[in-house]
């Protein structure tokens, strides 16, 4: 949503002079909050959100809602946006363990966006399918703090023993999370 009311500030547009910096200032100002309960616990977390946040987006809310923007500009865009997700940006309040923004994801992805190019090769629905596995399976291995190299081969080597129909638990065994997988792909120490 703060992406959405950037993108519709002309250049040097202050609160005072542009609705989408008004916008984005209200943003600016929960996350602002956020970072001060970033390392609550999750139901605590959610308290804190709902006493404090939960106020100040209700009032973002009225101010989304009495806003008619010019047909077919960038705040037009932004103000559709907001008022199409409402129920989905404010989900996070309810629940302490959920970020506020998806920078995480978003990050991650990055580097699959920025290299789509280079993989040309993906021409086909099975090749990029191919593709989507493999990177999910490194970006996994990443966020889970395991060599991804290692995650790959050890994944590569030895599910192929499970034959064609895996049950979910024999399938848990090669997730990043179990013991097993995180002691073979654990990285080497420098």
């Amino acid at each position: 949503m703060r992406r959405k009311w950037r993108e519709a500030m002309p250049k040097g547009a202050t609160p005072a002079t542009s609705k989408a910096a008004v916008g984005y200032e209200y943003c600016n100002k929960l996350f602002a909050m956020e970072r001060k309960i970033e390392t609550f616990l999750p139901k605590t977390r959610q308290q804190a959100r709902q006493a404090q946040e939960e106020p100040l987006l209700d009032v973002y809310w009225a101010w989304v809602e009495k806003l008619d923007p010019a047909h077919g500009g960038k705040l037009e865009d932004a103000v559709v946006y907001a008022r199409n997700q409402k129920t989905y940006l404010n989900e996070f309040l309810h629940h302490g363990e959920v970020d506020i923004s998806n920078n995480i994801a978003e990050n991650a992805i990055r580097p699959f966006v920025v290299g789509r190019k280079n993989w040309l090769f993906c021409d086909t629905p099975k090749g990029a399918e191919a593709s989507a596995v493999v990177y999910t399976l490194v970006e996994t291995a990443k966020a889970n703090g395991l060599d991804p190299f290692r995650y790959l081969n050890y994944v590569l080597l030895n599910i192929r023993f499970l034959g064609q129909n895996p049950s979910n638990e024999q399938l848990e065994q090669f997730l990043p999370w179990n013991e097993a997988a995180r002691a073979a792909c654990k990285p080497k120490l420098s």
